[in-house]
């Protein structure tokens, strides 16, 4: 069955069949390393999010864009798909568990993490034009409510989803203004966007739900962002898709509509 899927995703690769040209990048890319790919089905279906993406606006926005959620192995899961290669793709950190229909899975315990790219080698985000998104498919259930941070001693940068403690992008550690009592702990998506140095907008699903006009950017942690930790703390939260870049807002409508309809159909 496999072989039967490699070697059609082959023939479609040199046949130019319809697929966008960096969905194919990144089976392309997967092929060469010898990843199980995702049905046929799923590919198409993926294949439309790289076009809804596109079409939104957002895609040349972005640095990363990681589907967790989806079937083939868990190093295909880890594919950056907006520069399919080795570059930024996602490093796992300890053993996480994988879900093909909830995406990545935290396990609430110490060492068991993902890593994202260094955030000062981001091309697109930068210090006062920021987003991080992410779709919450399961909630936090272990009182470790931010669902991602800094791998180290520090909650210069967080995203969390309590409702009640800060969520940070850019802005440091010294900064201590709440900007995160908006974000919940519920499954949908959920994104930070710093549109510039002095204001910082919160989505949940489609809506904007508040922003703020006195969380003043301090820096780009010259860190990893990492997902299913921050500081010495791990969710047992799961994500199935994630995504950094510069500001998002102005197109963040019809990207919603892309990786929403994306979930909803696999």
């Amino acid at each position: 069955m496999s072989r039967l899927l490699t070697t059609g995703v082959i023939q479609q690769s040199s046949n130019s069949v319809g697929f966008d040209q960096d969905y194919q990048l990144v089976l392309d890319y997967a092929i060469s390393q010898g990843y199980t790919l995702p049905s046929s089905a799923q590919q198409t279906v993926q294949n439309d999010l790289v076009i809804a993406v596109k079409a939104s606006g957002a895609w040349d926005l972005l640095d990363v864009m990681y589907v967790f959620k989806s079937t083939g192995d868990t190093n295909f899961k880890k594919i950056n798909w907006k520069t399919a290669g080795a570059s930024n793709n996602a490093i796992e950190v300890g053993t996480m568990t994988w879900s093909d229909t909830l995406g990545a899975l935290g396990t609430g315990t110490s060492g068991n993490y993902i890593n994202t790219p260094n955030m000062t080698t981001l091309s697109n985000y930068s210090l006062n034009s920021a987003h991080r998104t992410i779709y919450l498919s399961k909630e936090v259930t272990n009182n470790k409510s931010n669902v991602g941070g800094l791998p180290k001693s520090s909650f210069a940068e967080t995203f969390n989803v309590a409702g009640s403690l800060q969520s940070r992008i850019n802005q440091g550690s010294s900064n201590t203004t709440n900007i995160g009592t908006v974000l919940t702990n519920t499954v949908g998506l959920k994104t930070l966007d710093r549109v510039s140095a002095s204001n910082v907008q919160h989505y949940n699903n489609s809506s904007n739900v508040g922003g703020t006009s006195s969380t003043s950017s301090q820096s780009v942690q010259n860190d990893p962002f990492s997902l299913f930790r921050a500081n010495n703390d791990y969710t047992n939260a799961a994500i199935a898709f994630f995504s950094t870049g510069s500001k998002i807002g102005g197109v963040y409508s019809d990207y919603y509509t892309a990786i929403t309809n994306y979930i909803s159909l696999v």
